[in-house]
C-alpha cells in the first residue's frame, strides 16, 4: 500500500508517525482527515516533504505509483544498484567476517 510507504518514510525522517496522538480516536480522526504536519524542530528537505505529501494524499487515485516514487527527486541521488548482499544471511556472514574482536 502506497499510503503505508508514506507513513514509514515520514516516521524514518521525523522519528514519530505522522498521525500519532495520545488518544486512539484522535489518531483515527487525523488519519481520516489527512491531518499531519512537519515539526519545526526537525529539518526535512523540500524534496522529502513533497514526496511524503504526495504519498499521504487522502485520495488513493492521486497518490504516486511505486515507479513514480522511485523516480521522485528525493531519490535522485540514491545509487540505482547497491553493493550489498542479496540476502540477509549473506549480509550477516559478511558482517561477521569483517568485524574483528575487541581486546579489553
Amino acid at each position: 500500500d502506497i499510503w503505508s510507504i508514506g507513513v514509514i518514510l515520514y516516521t524514518l525522517l521525523i522519528g514519530t508517525p505522522p498521525f500519532e496522538t495520545s488518544n486512539v480516536k484522535a489518531t483515527y480522526t487525523k488519519i481520516k482527515s489527512g491531518s499531519y504536519s512537519f515539526p519545526p524542530t526537525v529539518t526535512v528537505s523540500d524534496k522529502a516533504r513533497d514526496l511524503i505529501t504526495q504519498i499521504l494524499n487522502n485520495n488513493p487515485d492521486m497518490r504516486p505509483t511505486v515507479q513514480e516514487i522511485l523516480e521522485h527527486p528525493f531519490f535522485a541521488e540514491v545509487p540505482k544498484q547497491f553493493p550489498c548482499p542479496s540476502t540477509l544471511v549473506d549480509y550477516s556472514k559478511s558482517f561477521k567476517e569483517n568485524v574483528s574482536p575487541t581486546v579489553n
